[in-house]
């Protein structure tokens, strides 16, 4: 039997006897909430009937995100490839401690001295430990999914550029950044993991007031892996 008025255990034992022998269990009665447990339970379900998903949070977000969603899991899934054959050397250890002390770390290094291998394993520490993976390509994938509730650890690859500075991104994201750092600072859930060449972000500084602003201090969030052996 489901229903959707909202049943106490008083009231399924009064249905129980109501309905008599036919039942089987009290836990064949269905209310609301038995309801939404199944849905959880079953996705591809509530996926598959529009009346339901329309009132989904979980769901809505799912397809306004799916951009974002499909390139966090390719970035995971290429993590956890990287994670089989990786070396630790010491910059891993400095690295870690950086990223816990000060919530945000920069790994910045020449072309080819493992940068991005060093922050994907940073944040395969955080996965391993249940923590949620949002591979951002922009700050305001960033905005979007940062909540002092959820343990989240945010990687953000080649932030300033791939190959060169982009001198547009940098003059329309260079507050949002500070802004974001700023923000994942000050939660106790939030890590934040960023990429950059050394000589893209010395141009950057040179370019930007803000990111040089002697009172953000940003500096401090760079490890310079070019130091360590690769």
């Amino acid at each position: 039997m489901a229903t959707s008025h909202v049943l106490t255990p008083d009231n399924k034992a009064v249905l129980a006897e109501i309905i008599g022998p036919s039942l089987q269990s009290e836990s064949d009665i269905l209310g609301p909430a038995e309801l939404n447990r199944l849905l959880r339970d079953n996705r591809d379900i509530e996926k598959a009937h529009i009346k339901l998903w329309l009132s989904s949070a979980v769901v809505l977000d799912q397809i306004v995100n799916a951009a974002l969603s499909g390139f966090t899991n390719a970035t995971e899934d290429e993590i956890e490839r990287k994670v089989k054959v990786y070396a630790q050397n010491p910059s891993f250890k400095e690295a870690s401690d950086l990223l816990e002390k000060r919530n945000v770390i920069i790994v910045s290094g020449p072309p080819g001295v493992g940068k991005t291998t060093l922050a994907e394993m940073l944040a395969y520490k955080y996965l391993a430990e249940n923590w949620q993976l949002v591979a951002v390509r922009d700050l305001d994938d960033g905005f979007a999914k940062i909540d002092d509730r959820k343990k989240t650890v945010f990687f953000f690859d080649d932030f300033l550029g791939q190959v060169r500075l982009d001198l547009q991104t940098l003059g329309q994201q260079d507050a949002h950044l500070l802004k974001f750092l700023d923000r994942v600072r000050r939660s106790p859930n939030a890590r934040f993991i960023l990429t950059t060449r050394a000589h893209i972000y010395e141009e950057a500084r040179t370019q930007s007031e803000r990111m040089d602003d002697k009172k953000v201090d940003i500096t401090k969030y760079v490890l310079n892996v070019g130091k360590y052996p690769s």
